[in-house]
């Protein structure tokens, strides 16, 4: 079996093996709270994210909690990659595109775990800016860990960043008194959170939920947490009265629909089609509402120099949801994924369903294998014989 090995991202653009950064002593509560943000991320580590491809991702390379996280995270994994955001962002655009490649493993993984030491909270912005240019937006399987302080947990959480990301936790912790009530620098969460919800006198357990709000992201504080069990839930079977935008073209009878107005590009009246009753029974099982929007220009989707137009340009700019039916080519699956597809020919060969032979030919059925020969054969007997 490997030993436990980390790469760090250098400023030469090499991945090189590492030893845990130790960081001068720190005593008292602030030991303490580091020691159990640690025991959470490996527990989390070790119940979730075994056997993903973990990436642990830093902007104080000598930080006291960033040192704590190895040291914890060596009793459950055997490798994780250790990225310190400032040094990659500081790299000229080619570079900063081939080190990023590694981000994300190789066409064979299928599971991705990232890690934020956000505990220098000056720093919070390079990791959301390496985050851009790692497009994590098209990823939206990966499992997000944050550790840093409650007051950045909403601006962190509700980023841009994390629009498509299912699954996001935040371990937040604070330096004040166990007995001090806490304090929330974000007016949503001090609202939404009252002072009985504190689950732990060191350290918070948060989560983005994608559609809590009436539809919309938001923050959830998690009670009563296990992080062994249930801390990463399903948020794709209850969309909770979210609105999907639809952009169509007409293909009857995949799809129809009427103008509301002369306005190009606007919501349009879908007629009884294909794909109108398909989307009328997923919003009634997922609990989505949506509006159908025309394609001003009725065009799938023309490429040129990587942007396309139409209906795929759309779901390229992120403009849309989802499309009604259109054809998968070489160029759209680079931008687009597409679902689960049904045949699409307009024309149809049918033919009656095959049924039993009459009974005027059961004289020769027997013989149904031999050539034509042998059925003449058989037959000029017959006529002698009679």
């Amino acid at each position: 079996m490997l030993s436990f090995e980390y790469h760090i991202i250098m400023l030469a653009a090499m991945v090189m093996n590492a030893a845990p950064v130790i960081s001068q002593d720190v005593g008292g509560p602030v030991e303490q709270v580091g020691v159990d943000v640690g025991v959470m991320v490996s527990q989390v580590v070790e119940h979730h994210l075994i056997g993903c491809h973990l990436v642990l991702i830093s902007t104080t390379p000598h930080s006291h909690v960033l040192s704590i996280l190895i040291r914890h995270m060596r009793l459950a994994v055997e490798s994780c990659v250790v990225v310190d955001a400032g040094s990659v962002l500081s790299q000229d655009q080619l570079t900063q595109d081939h080190l990023l490649q590694g981000i994300w493993g190789d066409a064979r993984t299928t599971c991705r775990g990232l890690l934020f030491d956000l505990s220098s909270n000056i720093n919070t912005h390079l990791v959301l800016r390496f985050l851009v240019s790692a497009k994590l937006w098209k990823f939206p399987e990966t499992r997000v860990v944050v550790v840093g302080g409650k007051p950045g947990v909403g601006d962190v959480l509700l980023h841009h960043i994390f629009r498509n990301t299912v699954h996001a936790l935040y371990l937040a912790f604070s330096d004040i008194a166990p007995n001090t009530p806490p304090r929330l620098g974000n007016s949503r969460l001090r609202k939404s959170l009252p002072q009985e919800a504190l689950v732990s006198e060191r350290v918070w357990v948060y989560r983005r939920c994608l559609y809590c709000n009436n539809g919309e992201a938001d923050v959830q504080l998690i009670q009563d947490w296990n992080l062994t069990s249930g801390i990463f839930q399903d948020q794709l079977q209850n969309f909770r009265g979210h609105k999907m935008r639809v952009v169509s073209v007409p293909v009857f009878p995949y799809m129809d629909y009427v103008q509301r107005s002369d306005v190009r590009g606007g919501i349009v009246e879908p007629g009884d089609s294909i794909d109108t009753r398909l989307i009328q029974s997923f919003s009634a099982v997922l609990n989505f509402t949506f509006d159908i929007y025309g394609e001003p220009d009725r065009s799938f989707g023309d490429e040129k120099d990587g942007n396309f137009t139409g209906m795929v340009g759309q779901l390229q700019r992120e403009q849309s949801d989802f499309t009604t039916v259109m054809g998968p080519t070489v160029g759209r699956l680079k931008v687009v994924k597409f679902l689960r597809m049904y045949p699409s020919d307009l024309m149809v060969v049918t033919s009656l369903k095959p049924s039993l032979l009459p009974a005027h030919l059961s004289f020769i059925r027997p013989f149904s294998g031999y050539n034509a020969k042998a059925h003449m054969s058989l037959e000029s007997e017959a006529s002698v014989a009679s």
